[in-house]
């Protein structure tokens, strides 16, 4: 069924396409539609609304089939426990109190791993239910997913700021397309006025393409190995997440975009230059934050970033009344600057980087798409540190990220020095 998913979201992205070339050609060529496009444009929304509703469909049976599979297993789990206890006809009896369906597999899927972590056990099917063996390692799920990007936020500015997160299964590329409408606006007409007026959204498609990120290698004594007392996949996961996390962090700030992550920052458009190459006053912040349109503005996820030791030179900072522009949190509430949370992001460039660098971000992070691919691969290298008493472990995952509305961010950049 997965794969039926799957090839009704690549046919329905087909004709968004579609429909997406048929608008640029009348607009690159400063007209309106022809009637035989027109109709072609509302026949592919058409299709591409009905296969949407067969997708949605479509998914929830393959959600409902999974969740009754795991609660059906987890329940003749608990009754064969109940029968070797000696508690008579488990048929007759409510499992109500029982645990959830996504806990039993997470718990089937922790002692899957530990198993191959801590002994290197692989079933002779070379197939289990969460996890499956593929050469030397194994490639995990969902709930090993789950648990590996704990730790992957702690270290991940972007993420923490509000991005838009999309799970998949696979890496193949994806296209995702994105529209921007603030420039346009609606008009009064008159009582059975004709008027065709045409105002498109800036339409566009962005790829998102995952590529792998690598843990390096993490050494274990035999030790710790055996000693059932030190949580071993919670260590690896967390010490893997937070390298990773760090990494991923770093190109989803300023990458480049090409074999790798595009930088919030990189994709960002210029709103304010500072007259000085190592400092930023209190108007130019301010400039920065009205350099974003409002409706960017209002939204949830509008953030400012920066690095730690800019922030320091923000506290310091006073409006036209001598008042500090940092206002600390009460009552739980989170510190903010001109009134907006924030996030300290050591990636950013510091004031102390000097002549053009990118100091201050300001912009709504859900415009900014982190696409993760929910099969981490865990090695287990027995031999090749054997000689130091060492098992090595080593964490693979798969990671991309785009700004998909290059309008909703801007930056404060220091000057030239020119």
């Amino acid at each position: 069924m997965w794969q039926e998913i799957k090839q009704l979201k690549e046919d329905r992205a087909q004709k968004v396409a579609d429909m997406k070339a048929l608008t640029a050609k009348a607009n690159d060529e400063k007209r309106d539609m022809t009637a035989d496009e027109e109709q072609r444009f509302d026949a592919l929304g058409d299709e591409a609304e009905g296969l949407k509703s067969k997708l949605d469909r479509l998914e929830r049976l393959y959600s409902l089939e999974r969740d009754a599979e795991s609660a059906r297993e987890g329940e003749d789990g608990q009754a064969q426990g109940e029968q070797r206890a000696g508690r008579g006809d488990v048929k007759q009896r409510d499992f109500r109190g029982g645990s959830n369906p996504d806990e039993q597999r997470a718990k089937e899927v922790r002692k899957q791993v530990n198993a191959y972590l801590r002994y290197g056990e692989i079933p002779a099917s070379a197939e289990m239910r969460s996890v499956t063996v593929s050469g030397m390692g194994i490639v995990g799920d969902r709930p090993l997913y789950d648990q590996l990007v704990i730790s992957l936020k702690n270290y991940a500015g972007v993420r923490q700021a509000g991005a838009q997160v999309v799970v998949t299964t696979d890496g193949n590329p994806m296209n995702v397309p994105t529209a921007n409408d603030t420039s346009n606006t609606g008009q009064i007409v008159g009582e059975a006025a004709t008027d065709n007026t045409a105002a498109d959204p800036t339409m566009d498609t962005v790829e998102l393409s995952p590529v792998k990120f690598d843990s390096k290698w993490i050494k274990v004594s035999f030790e710790m190995l055996q000693d059932n007392a030190f949580d071993l996949e919670q260590y690896i996961l967390r010490e893997a997440g937070e390298r990773i996390g760090r990494a991923f962090n770093t190109y989803s700030t300023t990458g480049t975009g090409t074999a790798q992550p595009q930088g919030v920052v990189t994709g960002a458009g210029v709103g304010k230059v500072a007259a000085s190459t190592s400092a930023i006053t209190y108007e130019e912040l301010l400039d920065l934050y009205h350099s974003v349109d409002a409706s960017y503005r209002n939204m949830p996820s509008f953030r400012l970033m920066f690095h730690d030791t800019t922030l320091a030179a923000i506290r310091k900072l006073k409006d036209g009344d001598g008042r500090y522009i940092f206002a600390a949190g009460a009552a739980g509430a989170p510190a903010t600057v001109l009134d907006t949370p924030y996030v300290v992001n050591n990636d950013m460039a510091e004031l102390s980087d000097g002549a053009d660098s990118s100091v201050v971000l300001a912009g709504d992070f859900s415009r900014y798409m982190v696409r993760d691919v929910s099969q981490p691969v865990i090695i287990r290298a027995t031999e090749l540190f054997s000689g130091d008493g060492l098992v090595g472990f080593r964490v693979f995952s798969r990671h991309d990220g785009r700004v998909v509305d290059a309008s909703a961010f801007k930056t404060l950049d220091l000057d030239d020095g020119a």
